[in-house]
């Protein structure tokens, strides 16, 4: 059977080799119901050990619960509790039923966490661009000035203990349509369960679906995806078991104007319809998490969503970008992550020395101190040598002193360019310099930096790496943090050509220990630290006197970033702590014959984390993880100086290997990657 739903998915059973999913002495009722709710068809398809009377009943419930979460959170229904929010909470705090307050909030986490690619306050965009109850228009710039003022999750102001919400400025409104309808969907998949249906596909007008088991004699549910330059035509097809799948797509609603389309997908940060992408499929374990994604990494783009889908572990993103030879291209990033394991690990080192007299942070490197401290080695791409070397020279420089750890890069460029000028902006939509820190190598509560050419910083905290779950703090700030800048040549000026840019950075120490309270500030001499840097570059060209993003051919979709960095990463994610660099500080002033001192167990850590990457593939393919190390081929992994023997203990949740390292020691890794060593008695 095959169902044609209204937006992007057309589904089918009839994929994959026969295979019983029910005993087949039970009868089978099998019933499917369809009602328009939330502004598109609900469908369900369903398969359960009842009589055809009670099954339907059943799904006829799962629906009533959609036209509920409707009447809840429609911002086009006058009467929902959504609407009296944006009547009223600019002037007052509104008290907001639980369920409804808590989804609010869990809407602001997925704003904070993908940094506002994806914003519940889009509202005022979107009646803007025409695309409130009509098909869309274009809009003026004196209005989009206007507009834009209002949007933003920082307008929205949650009090928990009183469950009420307001907002800080007049003219907010929350729409709550990029991520209701996979709510929807959970909700009703949610009554099935509980009514013991074994096999269900529920989709809400083919934005978002989620498959509950298997149909019968069938491996799973088949889902094409449409192409989406030609409706009559499949791009892809992909086997769903209770997994999610959300597309957004610029197609769906859409105008063109003086030969541009324009999608109803906003980049909150501009407050234009995105450009650029075609559509975006995301594969995840709820309709919640995929209805929010797909449309933050349809503002993302390609290259920047890869460190956020680490978040979900398992989950894919299938990118369909314009191509003028035949359409469209398709970008699996889960895949273009490539075999992590397999990847050269040879993270580069540095001897941090202290500095010999005050440094002041002005971008322009002629204190004393500077002249003598080593560069680092040419930054290179951040997959390594298999792609081309950078375009322009970046190194840098590290010292430091009782109160500061100090930074300095020096970066070639013809073009010095910026345009962001508040702080924790997503900085790198400029040129930036980016420092990652972690100090005590544990791969988890770790510090980002971002800084662009304007020394507009934007600084955060992460208490995990996406790929295991860990949220970013945005609202962390490097109190104290100085930053200097010295272009030489000229600012946001084309026609001539620059030298390049210097930053120079004054991190306090003190600051660096509040995700890790143990960490000791300044470090022991001889201590290190896992550090990475990375530049981002875009290519630009002038247009009308001043820089825009170079596009390609025959799309207005920007060229990809390029992403040069100190220590390789051996992929496009720099969230992987483990491939960070080591800098090992030094009470002494420079000195030629300082030695690098390695860490043994350091190669021990690497071989742990090898059985990770296998875990985590392991989960991806059966739900769970391995509960051997046969089961990881284990047996396979080396360490150099010592024999690897490690064990491994597992939960119904998780696992925690261990490994004898050097010097009586045992080094430990656990399923959300946190790395350790700990001492024998």
């Amino acid at each position: 059977m095959r169902h044609t739903l209204l937006a992007f998915v057309a589904l089918s059973v009839m994929l994959g080799p026969a295979r019983p999913s029910f005993d087949q002495s039970t009868s089978l009722a099998h019933v499917e119901v369809s009602r328009m709710s939330m502004a598109c068809l609900y469908t369900i398809d369903a398969y359960a050990r009842t009589n055809e009377p009670t099954l339907r009943a059943t799904l006829e419930s799962a629906l009533d619960e959609v036209d509920r979460i409707d009447r809840l959170m429609s911002h086009y229904k006058p009467e929902s509790p959504l609407s009296r929010i944006n009547r009223e909470a600019a002037r007052h705090p509104v008290v907001v039923d639980p369920e409804l307050f808590g989804f609010i909030k869990q809407s602001l986490k997925y704003s904070s966490e993908t940094g506002g690619a994806f914003d519940i306050t889009v509202g005022p965009l979107m009646k803007a661009w025409g695309f409130f109850r009509g098909e869309g228009h274009m809009t003026s710039e004196a209005d989009l000035a206007k507009v834009i003022k209002r949007v933003g999750s920082r307008h929205v102001v949650l009090n928990e203990d009183k469950q009420t919400i307001r907002f800080d400025v007049e003219g907010v409104e929350l729409d709550l349509g990029g991520i209701a309808k996979g709510y929807a969907v959970d909700r009703a998949v949610a009554i099935l369960r509980a009514n013991h249906v074994d096999a269900a596909l529920v989709s809400a007008g083919g934005s978002t679906i989620y498959a509950l088991g298997a149909p019968p004699e069938r491996i799973g549910w088949n889902v094409s995806i449409q192409d989406p330059t030609d409706a009559s035509k499949v791009a892809r097809e992909v086997t769903l078991v209770n997994r999610a799948l959300s597309v957004a797509g610029s197609s769906e609603k859409s105008f063109e104007a003086n030969g541009t389309r324009y999608s109803h997908i906003m980049d909150p940060s501009t407050g234009r319809p995105v450009q650029g992408v075609l559509s975006v499929a995301v594969v995840t374990n709820t309709g919640t998490n995929g209805d929010a994604l797909d449309d933050a990494l349809f503002v993302l783009g390609p290259t920047k969503s890869a460190e956020y889908l680490e978040r979900h572990p398992g989950a894919e993103a299938l990118f369909f970008v314009p191509d003028s030879s035949r359409g469209w291209t398709l970008v699996d990033l889960q895949r273009q992550t490539g075999d992590l394991e397999a990847l050269p690990f040879a993270p580069r080192h540095y001897i941090a020395f202290h500095a010999s007299s005050p440094i002041t942070i002005d971008g322009r490197l002629d204190d004393p101190s500077w002249k003598d401290a080593p560069w680092t080695e040419t930054f290179v791409d951040i997959e390594g040598d298999r792609r081309p070397q950078p375009r322009f020279r970046t190194r840098a420089k590290m010292l430091w002193d009782d109160k500061w750890f100090y930074i300095v890069a020096e970066m070639e460029e013809p073009d010095v360019w910026g345009t962001l000028t508040r702080r924790d902006s997503i900085i790198f939509r400029d040129n930036d310099f980016e420092v990652f820190i972690d100090p005590d190598g544990d791969t988890h509560a770790y510090y980002e930096l971002e800084v662009n050419a304007l020394a507009t910083p934007w600084d955060l905290m992460l208490i995990k790496p996406y790929r295991d779950g860990g949220p970013a703090i945005h609202a962390w700030d490097i109190a104290g943090l100085q930053a200097g800048v010295d272009v030489k040549g000229s600012l946001n000026r084309p026609g001539d050509r620059d030298e390049g840019w210097t930053i120079e950075l004054a991190l306090p120490w003190e600051i660096l220990k509040e995700a890790q309270p143990n960490t000791r500030v300044p470090p022991r001499p001889g201590e290190q630290w896992r550090i990475n840097f990375s530049r981002v570059e875009w290519q630009t060209e002038v247009r009308d006197g001043a820089y825009v993003k170079r596009t390609k051919p025959d799309s207005t979709d920007a060229l990809a970033e390029d992403n040069w960095v100190w220590s390789p990463q051996g992929a496009v994610n720099m969230h992987m702590p483990e491939r960070w660099g080591y800098v090992q500080f030094t009470e002494a002033p420079v000195s030629p014959s300082a030695s690098f001192v390695d860490d043994l167990n350091e190669r021990v850590k690497w071989a742990l984390r090898r059985l990770y990457y296998r875990q985590r593939a392991y989960r991806t393919a059966n739900g769970t993880y391995a509960s051997t190390l046969d089961a990881l081929n284990a047996a396979d992994i080396r360490v150099e100086g010592i024999a690897f023997a490690p064990t491994m203990q597992t939960t119904a949740s998780g696992y925690e290997i261990t490994a004898p390292g050097f010097d009586r020691t045992i080094v430990h890794i656990i399923s959300d990657g946190r790395v350790w060593v700990t001492r024998n008695p």
